[in-house]
């Protein structure tokens, strides 16, 4: 099945030329790299004054994204036990999950979203 076109004012139908320096189009496309998106897209995103999304996971030591992957399979295994009806929440497990939330929004920094 193909995909519904967009509405007239959110496809981008314009284009906005910009002179840059080898060497400045070198650095937007480092930046743009890091941020794991297009040259375009990182400027658009940057001039608009939105996040770049370059995610605090890449920035994380090799020992702490297994133990993220770790606790990611643990929450699949819960949300799967409960999602089966037989398995009755625990007491507290709310709490743990807030803690959890904490913790993931200190590793996503603003230094982290550029």
């Amino acid at each position: 099945m193909a995909r519904p076109p967009l509405a007239p004012e959110k496809l981008r139908s314009r284009t906005i030329g910009v002179r840059v320096t080898p060497a400045e189009a070198a650095a937007i496309a480092e930046r743009a790299a890091e941020a794991r998106t297009t040259s375009a897209d990182y400027m658009r995103r940057r001039t608009l004054g939105k996040p770049t999304r370059v995610t605090a996971v890449h920035r994380l030591a090799a020992e702490e994204r297994v133990e993220l992957q770790r606790i990611g399979a643990n929450l699949n295994q819960v949300a799967r036990a409960l999602n089966s009806g037989v398995v009755e929440v625990p007491a507290g497990t709310l709490e743990d999950l807030e803690r959890l939330a904490d913790l993931v929004a200190d590793l996503l920094t603003e230094e982290a979203w550029g």
